[in-house]
């Protein structure tokens, strides 16, 4: 058996070991198919994978790049190397592969979703936006790329469009949990909570276990002024155990928002200190636990929990704290006057 026969049969029963997650094995496999016959690109893009697998993500680019050397400009070798770089967060070099992938193959449908994904997240949003309508010109029958483009245009605030782009998500899959979702969160964006509401109500009959989705029902109902169906939401989410503790947080805080306007004072606070628990840095959850003080009169501790908000992100809460009224009760106190005249000293001198 010639060598480039030898290293075809180790290259398929890599495959076969990749297959069934064995990577390491797969691995093994291809690398005596390399000593064969180390002009193969398939055999370096197939290593590359698996050490994708295996999270050795610079190893697995060395690979790629080696696909690339030994087997000519690969658009797959270009996506699995942008793959890769997102894995180390370099984002710059992994959208400059992602557009060599589409440059050799414009009709490369993973790629122009993926690089959409990426620019959105780094916030340049027209670019994404072409992506995504590049996707929809390939394949025109896409829920998913329809609601991604939808999120496009809701960032840039162009909500009628990103409103008609989950429209026509709907209308191509009327099932689709994420269409629904993303209109809920258009039409919240957009004041119109009562149709936010029954697009979540929507989602949730799809999707009943979304915790995320019964956070921004909550949302919606408590800006409707529904505090109680509100919090019945945050709890109902609190049930289904997010596994992120954001999330988890997140609820948390927003539920200890609607117990502070249906005035229990005891359990926000108590909703605050999981939230703090789960995610101490955010700024947003010391905020509301100081007020739950300052409505109740309680100085010190409205002080203490409003300092460690403004030291998280100071812009922000200093200005709130000026003017909110849940620290009405306390505006006057020198000690409150304190904590104010020396941030605004602090932020002055910075």
């Amino acid at each position: 058996m010639s060598n480039s026969m030898r290293a075809g049969e180790l290259l398929e029963q890599a495959n076969a070991l990749l297959v069934k997650g064995l990577y390491a094995q797969a691995i093994a496999k291809i690398e005596q198919s390399i000593t064969l016959n180390p002009g193969s690109g398939q055999a370096w893009l197939n290593r590359g994978c698996a050490l994708f697998y295996l999270k050795e993500y610079e190893m697995a680019i060395a690979s790629y790049d080696q696909a690339l050397h030994q087997g000519g400009d690969c658009p797959d070798a270009w996506y699995n190397r942008a793959g890769a770089l997102v894995q180390l967060q370099q984002y710059t070099e992994a959208i400059a592969s992602y557009e060599r992938a589409t440059q050799i193959n414009p009709n490369y449908l993973a790629a122009w979703h993926d690089r959409g994904l990426i620019l959105m997240s780094l916030q340049r949003y027209s670019e994404a936006l072409t992506c995504f309508k590049l996707g929809i010109q390939l394949k025109p029958n896409s829920p998913e790329f329809r609601v991604h483009l939808g999120q496009a245009f809701s960032k840039l605030g162009e909500y009628p469009e990103a409103i008609a782009a989950y429209e026509q998500a709907i209308h191509l899959q009327p099932d689709y949990t994420p269409a629904w979702v993303q209109f809920g969160c258009v039409l919240a964006a957009m004041q119109r909570h009562s149709e936010a509401v029954a697009a979540y109500d929507r989602a949730l009959k799809l999707s009943p276990d979304d915790a995320m989705v019964w956070n921004y029902l909550g949302i919606a109902l408590g800006n409707l002024g529904n505090y109680p169906e509100a919090l019945a939401a945050y709890n109902q989410a609190l049930t289904l155990k997010p596994n992120w503790p954001m999330v988890q947080s997140i609820v948390q805080n927003n539920r200890a928002a609607m117990l502070m306007k249906l005035q229990r004072y005891s359990e926000a606070i108590a909703a605050c200190d999981r939230a703090i628990a789960l995610e101490p840095d955010q700024p947003a959850i010391w905020y509301n636990k100081a007020c739950c003080y300052g409505i109740q009169g309680d100085v010190d501790r409205a002080i203490e929990n409003l300092q460690q908000a403004i030291c998280r992100h100071q812009a922000t809460y200093l200005d709130l704290a000026k003017a909110d009224a849940d620290f009405d009760p306390i505006r006057q106190d020198p000690r409150f006057q304190r904590i104010i005249q020396h941030n605004e000293q602090s932020s002055f001198l910075q």
